[in-house]
């Protein structure tokens, strides 16, 4: 839902979508939540609605939980691959691995970007 229906996709993202944003990353990060493609984005769009510290705690608390859940499965590494070859991954699992994975450098670059 939350990066479907509430991440901003326009200029028409205001302070009382933010809001809801917070509230649905509040609930992901409170529940170890390891989706961390979705948790940057929504990190990114609450930037002047959450203190830097908060956006920065968080992204480290998103971090720990994707590693966490990378560190249980059975994940293919795909660095290396080309698009067509990502494509044959279709085991949904895989992908969402693979969109976790590819989002902890985002998290290290929120984390940096907010200390």
């Amino acid at each position: 839902m939350l990066s479907i229906h509430l991440l901003p996709t326009d200029a028409n993202f205001d302070y009382n979508r933010q809001a809801v944003v917070a509230f649905y990353t509040d609930y992901l990060l409170n529940n170890n939540h390891p989706n961390a493609h979705i948790i940057a984005d929504a990190l990114r769009s609450l930037e002047g609605y959450w203190s830097r510290d908060q956006i920065a705690q968080a992204a480290e608390n998103a971090l720990l939980f994707a590693e966490e859940y990378l560190s249980k499965q059975n994940f293919v590494e795909s660095a290396g691959l080309d698009k067509e070859s990502l494509e044959l991954l279709k085991d949904k699992q895989q992908i969402v691995l693979h969109k976790i994975h590819f989002a902890i450098p985002e998290l290290m670059n929120i984390i940096g970007e907010h200390e």
